[in-house]
């Protein structure tokens, strides 16, 4: 019997030592332990709570100054101007597995800049899209920092901070993000692992070696190709100036913000001013052969006498809104109703006062309030005024500095231009009796300080758009069409599915899940 158990004891040890016996003995002993301690730290990783947050965009815009010439001026919603404006986009994630409470806040969570004033928070890009209001409604700002509600967020809910600030503009570490959570942290997405997870993932990788090693010695190991994920950036390096469209330059901040944050060696500039001004910007780089890259935002195709040489995409639907100032009609309780051709006497001078108009309305003279030379102007003038192919004029500015009226001869009626969007909108905000018209998303982030116009019975949503409403136009990218990679990628990303979300939640419905519609204009 001895005899017998050493025999098999000897037996037993050869095996051992042998190459499979090997194999087998790091598979029994190495990887139990290596999915033990994995388990454990999984646990513990899945029971703590992280609120995460990833500075995608802390850039100066770039504007030129106000004596420039017909250029972008921002003011914030006091109207008072903005100095050395900047623009921060901040992205905010429950990261965790499980639900951060409202009493799991210790302590406010504060975004906080080293540098610049904040004037204005815009809550974004939300999932669920109704956390933007949530969120929003219990915003505060305090001199440099943007202080967070403390509100319910689920497992996996994000939304986005775009801050628009006074100074500031440095780079993304100048911004940060500071709390206390119970049984948690807040963790900035770009921070490096701490020396303990190091050593964690350098030992998993030693024993993720070790067990695949062995599944090689036993020929265990099979192939499983690759899962396809979301739509990758193409990344180049280098830098890029977005010009153009005014009325399109926050979700272009946006996206300029998502795609540096994939690529850390691409230098997004977002300069906006006008349609015009942006294909001209882009026409003289590509005469002078400038190195560097642009990309011009249009309201609607470009005239092609300034084409020549670019590639162009289709991006979103621009849809535009009739606003007029809240004294207009101070019993409205929503949008007011005009007829296209009632519209058109106002701005061909026939009506004087808007009692003329509605006997409801205000006894208030007309004071019209448009564009300067721009894609907004040139969509106003052909599918409202116009006939949807040729232009109507808006009529002659009376006024230079949208107070006084210059010219009264022949009974003129009240007209002067601004440069932007937004001027447009304080302007009329400000302005008693006034009526212009601006991109729709940017008069509803302006909230009840505006009344809007249903045109002949039709809001300006994607419905109505569809269902015979003519103010809108499509936004279209030109770039170089030979050598700019970076404002090719750039363009690509733009227009990609992955940016359909982004594109809607703005207000912009996308031309990739509108093609037909897009098409047409």
């Amino acid at each position: 019997m001895a005899a017998a158990l050493g025999d098999l004891f000897s037996e037993l040890g050869q095996s051992l030592l042998s190459s499979a016996g090997l194999v087998f003995l790091v598979l029994g002993v190495v990887v139990p332990a290596a999915v033990n301690v994995y388990i454990r730290r999984r646990e513990k990783r899945r029971v703590r709570k992280k609120l995460l947050y990833n500075v995608l965009l802390n850039s100066r815009l770039g504007l030129d100054p106000p004596d420039a010439g017909d250029v972008v001026r921002l003011n914030d919603r006091n109207d008072d101007p903005i100095e050395q404006p900047s623009l921060a986009v901040v992205r905010i994630t429950n990261d965790s597995e499980s639900d951060i409470a409202e009493d799991d806040y210790r302590a406010d969570t504060r975004v906080q800049f080293d540098d610049g004033a904040v004037r204005t928070v815009d809550v974004t890009d939300a999932h669920p899209s109704e956390l933007s209001e949530l969120i929003s409604e219990g915003i505060k700002i305090e001199d440099n920092a943007v202080i967070l509600p403390r509100k319910h967020l689920n497992a996996g809910e994000r939304f986005k901070l775009l801050i628009l600030l006074s100074g500031g503009g440095g780079r993304p570490d100048d911004v940060k993000v500071t709390g206390l959570i119970r049984g948690g942290d807040v963790v900035d997405a770009r921070r490096p692992r701490s020396p303990a997870a190091r050593r964690w993932r350098v030992a998993t990788v030693v024993i993720a070696s070790l067990s695949l090693g062995a599944l090689l010695a036993a020929g265990l190991l099979y192939y499983a190709g690759p899962r396809p994920g979301q739509f990758p950036p193409h990344c180049s390096k280098g830098s890029l100036v977005v010009g153009g469209s005014s009325a399109f330059a926050t979700a272009t901040a946006q996206v300029a913000g998502s795609y540096s944050s994939y690529c850390t060696r691409a230098a997004v500039q977002v300069m906006p001013s006008n349609s015009q001004q942006g294909m001209d910007d882009l026409q003289a780089s590509i005469a002078g052969n400038h190195k560097q890259q642009r990309v011009a935002m249009s309201d609607g195709r470009a005239d092609p006498s300034v084409t020549a040489g670019t590639a162009e995409h289709a991006v979103a639907i621009v849809p535009y809104a009739i606003v007029l100032n809240p004294k207009v009609f101070a019993g409205a309780t929503g949008p007011v109703n005009l007829s296209t051709a009632q519209v058109r006497e106002i701005f061909g001078g026939t009506q004087k006062t808007w009692r003329d108009i509605d006997p409801r309305f205000a006894p208030l003279p007309v004071k019209i309030v448009a564009r300067g030379q721009s894609g907004s102007r040139i969509a106003f003038e052909r599918y409202v005024l116009g006939n949807g192919v040729q232009q109507s004029s808006q009529g002659q500015r009376t006024s230079t500095n949208c107070v006084d009226q210059d010219y009264v001869g022949n009974n003129q009626t009240f007209l002067c231009e601004e440069s932007s969007t937004g001027a447009v909108i304080d302007r009329v905000r400000q302005l008693d009796g006034a009526v212009g018209y601006a991109d729709a998303p940017d008069v509803t982030a302006a909230g009840a300080s505006l009344l809007t116009v249903a045109l002949d019975g039709h809001g300006d949503g994607l419905p109505d758009i569809v269902g015979g409403y003519p103010f809108w136009t499509v936004e279209h990218a030109y770039f170089r069409a030979n050598g700019d990679e970076l404002a090719a990628n750039f363009v690509d990303y733009l227009t990609s599915p992955a940016q359909e979300s982004a594109l809607q939640t703005g207000g912009y419905p996308p031309c990739s899940a509108n093609r037909k519609l897009c098409a047409t204009r």
